[in-house]
């Protein structure tokens, strides 16, 4: 997973929740005035009396209808309660999910019965949310404003925007997986879901704070951004994060924003000729976002400002650009979408996942692939291309790190030989979602499983990290489990995507320990600090987009467990058409390119095998690991390593050390394929002494593959007492 952070998030005087809110957080409250489609008074007359005159309509209308109707009328409709009863009576018996279907489908109230606030009546009848009436919008009515906007804002004069029903918008937002960003399909995800007007403000307080801190660049930089505050209330200090992320921050602060229904092109939210175009207060935020983004794009596509090439940060800007287009199909952004594609693709490991950088490492990450699957999937929901044979070897790879006997999907697999790790609570819940997204099939008894070792560790908050061994520097922490932002977003997603029971006692837990924790003083108001474990890396913008997104899970994506894993998704392109989505994109032509499969393996024609080049020198591959490209010494220092060429140890342990590159972790892991070399594990062990994480991993990636122990932790003190363990044996 993500490296230890190299500092402390808990710092002695650091200002805490000042003005947090306290007591239970359970769907409750007014959804903030100038929500589309949630909050409005319509001709002086208030939604929840309209409600009250219609269900009086209705009962009246059921009463007269029975009065009117025929015996066998009547019979039909109590068979038909009959049938849906028994439904829900085999679903209980034998499990099937599609008994979840009906029973969610068809529950007449939202989850959490009675108590749970009314998105139309809100929790006492007095706070409405409902959408404009049919016909001309009145322009005495108060102003409207977009999906989620902050109060206050009017837009063309006061004239309440119109929404058309166009292919990417219309009434319930912007269609297909996002259908819940917008209009009425918000408000009803938010009644159906869990949602309410406590969560709505945390919001829209949370998106205020992130429009403020966005620096020039269009960045949302996580160690300057306190620049923008106020002399005197400065939001910074020991909130920062390292400025190296800059890249996942800002696609992480973006998403926030797209996740609320807004985008940098709303055109389509009132016609031309009615005035348009329609902006929002956000527009320019994002579109300086976006454009900062396609900026930092490199020509093979990868999205990194800090050069590194981390596929973390490249993964999160990725789906930030993929999800933006998808949501407006502007044709600018097409071309920087599909590269970023394209380089996933490519770094692709041959394990069917991905790993920190794109260099071929033999190793797959189960979070870095979480992120490359979003990405794939939010693509196919724009209709961009995507390989069929990517998407099924990202599906063999979660087969292969997930332990189907006892339910633990695994943190990452390395090899040849094949070895899965296990992984900890938060790889259980990463690896949930990212099966859900690939459509992969779970028997109730593995979705149980899943299920059951999340609601064993409830979200946190605080600077509890507890324990896992996938965490640098928290193996031997104390804990059954471990709390981190990271892991209670993919808890969220993948507990939401499950829905039921367990969808809504985490919920509840979810709101708890989330809303309460949100500034309400000063210039961090609608900001959270950064006191989880993982927030040293991405500080204030990192805990605060997370959260966010958190509190948008109502609404941000479709639920799977009701719509099916390939709603909205367009079909996957076999490999003779990838080929030429990938020729075409060298040439500069990204046009749109239809996709032909769905499941199964492609059938691809027999070819010849191409005879093999015959072996290079080992003179020249040494000199190679001298020359000043970059690719050749990695090609030259891969080939030395897979033959374990023996005299080439001192110059390849060398070449590791003077590296000055991204390529040094490569070549460092690389040495892991020689086997009880005394030399290459002696300089393994000197390297997990570094004072950079991303070395410490590669040297010890290299030592387990090398040695074959995984229990020997990352203490560089252990491993030189067993090397010398080692030497005693033998001698």
């Amino acid at each position: 997973m993500d490296p230890e952070p190299q500092k402390t998030s808990t710092t002695p005087g650091r200002r805490r929740w000042r003005g947090a809110r306290k007591g239970s957080m359970g769907p409750q409250g007014k959804v903030p005035a100038g929500i589309r489609g949630l909050t409005k008074a319509m001709k002086g007359e208030l939604a929840s009396e309209r409600a009250q005159k219609w269900e009086a309509s209705e009962a009246h209308s059921v009463d007269s209808w029975i009065r009117r109707s025929p015996a066998w009328a009547i019979s039909m409709a109590l068979h038909l309660v009959a049938a849906v009863i028994l439904m829900n009576v085999v679903y209980f018996t034998n499990g099937a999910r599609i008994g979840q279907v009906f029973r969610m489908t068809l529950r007449a109230s939202a989850p959490g019965g009675a108590k749970q606030g009314d998105q139309d009546n809100g929790i006492n009848g007095k706070h409405n949310e409902d959408q404009a009436p049919a016909g001309k919008p009145d322009p005495n009515a108060p102003d409207s404003v977009g999906p989620g906007m902050p109060p206050k804002e009017t837009v063309a004069g006061g004239v309440p925007i119109k929404i058309d029903t166009g292919p990417t918008s219309g009434k319930d937002g912007p269609g297909g997986i996002y259908a819940g960003r917008g209009g009425a399909g918000r408000g009803n995800a938010l009644r159906q879901f869990g949602g309410d007007g406590v969560s709505e403000q945390a919001v829209v307080d949370g998106l205020e704070w992130l429009a403020k801190h966005q620096s020039k660049s269009g960045a949302w930089d996580p160690e300057g951004f306190d620049r923008l505050c106020p002399k005197g209330d400065s939001c910074g200090g020991d909130d920062r994060g390292h400025a190296s992320y800059v890249g996942a921050t800002t696609g992480l602060a973006l998403l926030a924003f797209l996740g609320a229904g807004y985008s940098h092109m709303d055109d389509h939210l009132r016609p031309k000729e009615e005035g348009g175009p329609v902006t929002h207060a956000y527009t320019p935020a994002i579109t300086r976002g976006l454009k900062y983004l396609c900026r930092e794009q490199e020509k093979d596509g990868c999205i990194d400002p800090s050069g590194v090439r981390n596929l973390y940060c490249h993964g999160i800007a990725a789906l930030a650009l993929v999800e933006a287009f998808s949501m407006t199909h502007d044709a600018a952004l097409r071309p920087n979408a599909q590269l970023a594609i394209n380089f996933l693709v490519e770094a692709q490991q041959d394990s069917g996942g991905w790993n920190y950088t794109p260099e071929p490492m033999n190793r797959s990450d189960t979070s870095i692939t979480s992120w490359a699957v979003m990405v794939m999937r939010s693509a196919r929901a724009a209709g961009l291309a995507v390989p069929k044979r990517s998407w099924d070897n990202a599906r063999r790879f979660m087969h292969a790190v997930t332990d189907y006997k006892t339910g633990n999907i695994g943190y990452c697999l390395q090899g040849p030989p094949a070895r899965v790790t296990r992984g900890c609570n938060a790889m259980v819940a990463i690896g949930m979602a990212t099966r859900t997204y690939l459509g992969m099939p779970d028997d109730q008894m593995l979705s149980g499983k899943l299920v059951e070792q999340i609601e064993a560790v409830p979200p946190h908050f605080d600077e509890t990290p507890g324990s896992c061994p996938n965490w640098g520097g928290l193996s031997h922490k104390k804990g059954e489990g471990h709390w981190s932002l990271y892991y209670t977003y993919y808890a969220t997603l993948a507990l939401f995507h499950h829905g039921g029971e367990p969808w809504e006692k985490w919920n509840k837990l979810m709101r708890e320990a989330t809303i309460p924790k949100q500034r309400q003083d000063g210039h961090a108001k609608g900001s959270w600090d950064p006191v989880v474990w993982d927030g040293a890396w991405g500080g204030r913008i990192y805990t605060t987009a997370f959260n966010v997104m958190n509190l948008e899970v109502y609404y941000r994506y479709q639920p799977c467990y009701q719509v099916g894993a390939e709603f909205g998704l367009s079909k996957l392109v076999p490999d003779t058409a990838w080929d030429s989505v990938v020729e075409g994109a060298r040439r500069g032509r990204f046009d749109e390119v239809k996709g032909t499969e769905t499941e199964g393996p492609v059938e691809e024609p027999a070819k010849a095998t191409p005879p093999k080049p015959a072996a290079r020198d080992v003179a020249g591959l040494v000199a190679d690991l001298k020359s000043d490209e970059m690719m050749t010494r990695r090609n030259a220092a891969r080939e030395l390593c897979q033959r374990e060429e023996k005299t080439a140890v001192e110059a390849l342990i060398l070449a590791a050390k003077v590296e000055k590159t991204s390529l040094r972790p490569v070549l460092i892991e690389y040495l892991g394929s020689f086997k009880g070399e005394k030399a290459i594990l002696a300089y393994l062990v000197d390297e997990l002494d570094s004072d950079q994480d991303r070395i410490r991993t590669a040297a010890l990636t290299a030592l387990h593959n090398a040695t074959g122990e995984t229990n020997l932790g990352s203490s560089p003190e252990k491993w030189r007492t067993w090397l010398k363990a080692q030497d005693a044996e033998k001698k």
